[in-house]
This record gives structure tokens, C-alpha cells and sequence, in this order.
């Protein structure tokens, strides 16, 4: 596939053939490279904008793979306002909710996600966010965090859908860092 691209300097399958590459890359567990062709997409003459996304959102799952959510979630969150129309959006949508909630930014994605779509998320679904985002810290017993996330659930959501969840975590939690 290099040898093509070094090759057919002006072809018009230059874009097609670098997402091959960047597939190729991927499978063989080569990150870096995979990400460095799947971005390259975007500058080749002859691509469409469906292909671009496609290779952005392969790039996002690679920097996502080896742990850098900070670059992925930015990938993501692109492909959503840039691509609205592409097939990976919904999927790219997805991916930046729960790399939302794996970083505790929950609010920034409901902000975010308001400003991006006609329709702005409903309550039961920020209620739904914000809870899953404090379970999640509340599961990996990572407490002071979990006590943050619960704090603000109950006072965003006084009369929630989880509240009776909610109240029992954070109890645990205190108790979990000797604060009872």
C-alpha cells in the first residue's frame, strides 16, 4: 500500500488506499501509524467527506485504544459537528458520551451536546448521565470523586430517578474514605 502511494502520486484511489493502510496498520497493533494514516485522509484531493470521517473515527477507536481519551473524545466530538450527515455521527455521538462519562465531564458533554443537536437532550437523560458518571466512580471506589459526582447529582436532580440510588452511594462513600 506505501508502495502504491509513493508510486501514484495524483491517483484517485490515494484516499481510499491510505484508510487500507490505516485498517492494515490497526490489525497489526501499530497505533501510531494507523492514526498518522487515517488523519492524512482528509488531505488527499479525491476523497469524500464520508471517507474523512470514517478515517477520523478510526483514528479516535486507535488514540481511545491506547489511552488517550483527551484525543479522542476531540476526534469524536469533530466527526459530530463536522460530519453530521456521515454514517459513523451516531456512533461518534456515542463514543464522546462515554468517554464523557469515563472522564467525569458529564455537564461539559450535556452543554456540548445542546449546542450540536436540534434537539437538546431531555432531563431523563442528563439525569440518566449524571447519575451513570457518579456510579462509575462510585464502582471503582475512587470515593472523593464519586462524592463530587453524587454532590452535584443531588443538587441538579433533587427529586431524580436515582435519587434513592444516589443517597445510598454516597453514604457508602463517606463512609468508604472514614467519614461516617
Amino acid at each position: 500500500l506505501n508502495a502504491f502511494l509513493d508510486q501514484y502520486t495524483d491517483s484517485p484511489l490515494r484516499a481510499s488506499v491510505r484508510y487500507d493502510l490505516g485498517v492494515a496498520y490497526q490489525r497489526l497493533n501499530q497505533n501510531d501509524k494507523a492514526i498518522e494514516a487515517f488523519l492524512s485522509i482528509e488531505k488527499e484531493k479525491a476523497t469524500t467527506t464520508d471517507l474523512i470521517a470514517q478515517g477520523k473515527s478510526r483514528a479516535a477507536a486507535a488514540y481511545y485504544n491506547r489511552g488517550d481519551s483527551e484525543r479522542s473524545l476531540a476526534l469524536y466530538k469533530e466527526i459530530v459537528e463536522k460530519y453530521p450527515s456521515s454514517p459513523v455521527m451516531p456512533q461518534s455521538m456515542r463514543w464522546a458520551r462515554q468517554i464523557s462519562v469515563e472522564r467525569g465531564e458529564s455537564d461539559s458533554f450535556i452543554k456540548w451536546s445542546g449546542e450540536v443537536n436540534s434537539t437538546p437532550i431531555d432531563m431523563l437523560s442528563m439525569d440518566s448521565l449524571q447519575w451513570e458518571t457518579a456510579h462509575k466512580f462510585y464502582v471503582q471506589k475512587d470515593y472523593p470523586m464519586a462524592i463530587t459526582h453524587l454532590d452535584r447529582y443531588t443538587a441538579q436532580y433533587p427529586t431524580g430517578l436515582f435519587l434513592p440510588d444516589v443517597i445510598y452511594a454516597r453514604g457508602e462513600s463517606y463512609m468508604g474514605i472514614g467519614d461516617t
